[in-house]
């Protein structure tokens, strides 16, 4: 499809990323979004589509190069969620820095998810969620470790 092709920068190095560069995402980091079909779709998974044909059901177009807007089809291979984490591990891309308040998508840092574990204990969860504004749901997640559970428990002061 030309139209897509058109909106695509290629490195000058043989071997290098082809970004790109149409419509972007919100940020640098947002996989680049395209519309093909009828649907929007990320631009890799598009340039895989049209050099290999449809994505699996339940598969992942993952980047040998790690660049989201890279849609070159050789740096382009398909595997399960498992095998896009394995791969994330493996090329030291899973950092301690990404949880937390070090993910920029988290809503919470640190210090409110020891204040409402403290307060879930005694508050309505509903009212707490609305003063830090997360979902009622994402405070029972809190309180009962299923989400920020690598976090300890609040040091108490000594005395």
């Amino acid at each position: 499809m030309e139209r897509f092709w058109t909106k695509v920068s290629k490195s000058s190095d043989p071997d290098g990323c082809w970004e790109f560069v149409g419509l972007s995402g919100k940020r640098r980091s947002d996989y680049a979004p395209f519309s093909y079909q009828g649907k929007i779709m990320a631009a890799h998974r598009v340039s895989w589509t049209l050099e290999h044909g449809e994505i699996p059901t339940g598969m992942c177009v993952c980047h040998h190069c790690d660049n989201r807007r890279c849609v070159r089809p050789d740096h382009l291979f398909l595997g399960t969620a498992k095998d896009n984490m394995q791969d994330m591990v493996k090329k030291g891309r899973a950092t301690k820095a990404n949880r937390g308040s070090g993910n920029g998508m988290a809503k919470l840092n640190e210090e409110q998810v020891h204040e409402i574990r403290e307060a879930s204990k005694y508050g309505d969860l509903k009212r707490l969620g609305e003063k830090f504004g997360v979902s009622k749901s994402s405070m029972y997640e809190i309180r009962t470790r299923k989400t920020w559970g690598w976090l300890p428990e609040r040091e108490k002061p000594a005395g």
